[in-house]
């Protein structure tokens, strides 16, 4: 049984994704950090926390779930639009994305909306539209598709592994 064209590229764009996310992420939080209340040690420390869970969790999940829903969708509906047009589509869908996360973080977390929206939403975009300007080198060049599931699986791998101590705490 072969996968289709779709699901193949759907496949080759979640390593890049991933690795692109996973750059851009600790750049976000490190912009966030500031709009956390710093009077309240244990506030700061459980924003900076929940941050850390909603990272691993979008690696994770969320990445995954997306590239394979949306992104297929986006792509789809693109691919006969300039590379200008659908590169502005992708990022409005990456940031639209990442702004439904950040919006799920302030809700459930102690997290001020600046720092989910800085940590989230702007790493989001940019995952998304690097991996529409870098889909057309992935499909040509193989060392390109190794090289980001592997720079993108150390991230999961990470995220996974961090999750039980995020969730149950260090002991």
């Amino acid at each position: 049984m072969t996968m289709s064209e779709t699901t193949r590229r759907t496949w080759i764009a979640l390593g890049p994704t991933e690795t692109l996310f996973a750059a851009a992420y600790p750049v976000g939080v490190l912009l966030a950090l500031p709009f956390v209340d710093e009077r309240d040690t244990w506030e700061a420390l459980g924003a900076f926390l929940w941050l850390l869970l909603a990272g691993a969790l979008a690696v994770a999940v969320g990445i995954p779930l997306a590239v394979h829903t949306v992104g297929r969708y986006t792509a789809r509906f693109t691919e006969e639009w300039s590379t200008m047009r659908a590169s502005v589509a992708h990022l409005v869908v990456g940031l639209g994305m990442g702004a439904l996360a950040a919006a799920l973080l302030v809700l459930l977390g102690s997290v001020p909306m600046p720092a989910a929206a800085l940590a989230l939403v702007l790493p989001s975009g940019v995952a998304a539209l690097g991996t529409y300007l870098l889909m057309p080198l992935a499909l040509r060049h193989q060392w390109i598709r190794i090289a980001a599931w592997v720079l993108g699986g150390g991230p999961v791998a990470l995220a996974l592994a961090l999750w039980p101590a995020a969730i149950f705490g260090y002991s």
